[in-house]
């Protein structure tokens, strides 16, 4: 079955019941696989609105967000994410962050990044602390 196909299938579920958590979430992965980022937010919004603790979800939403420059709601998604589950962190995002405040980029949200940082360990640069 093709990723069209089980689209399909999976929207044509939702007519039954709309608020198929998991119909949502496979909708929105796939369609973000498929480089579909805008068609894909819209489930994983609704995902997350109805409530899921799921890191698929989050992740597929950030780097959709990334993809469609709304690196705002990027950053945002990231911190709702690692203030539910600071454990369950995917450190290489955190860690890129970092570079990117060493860089110059994200400094809008250089307080958020380092809180971030500090509680999952990563090491920050005292540049940036000052």
């Amino acid at each position: 079955m093709t990723k069209k196909e089980k689209i399909k299938k999976l929207k044509a579920i939702l007519i039954k019941n709309p608020s198929n958590k998991k119909a949502l979430e496979l909708i929105g992965l796939l369609l973000i696989d498929e480089n579909r980022f805008a068609e894909g937010i819209s489930y994983l919004e609704k995902v997350l609105s109805i409530g899921t603790n799921n890191e698929l979800d989050y992740l597929g939403l950030y780097i959709a967000y990334v993809e469609t420059e709304r690196f705002a709601d990027a950053i945002k998604i990231l911190n709702e994410y690692l203030e539910k589950n600071p454990a369950k962190l995917f450190i290489g995002t955190l860690e890129e962050l970092v570079e990117d405040l060493k860089k110059g980029y994200a400094t809008t949200y250089k307080d958020t990044i380092i809180n971030l940082a500090k509680k999952n360990n990563i090491p920050i640069p005292d540049d940036l602390l000052e």
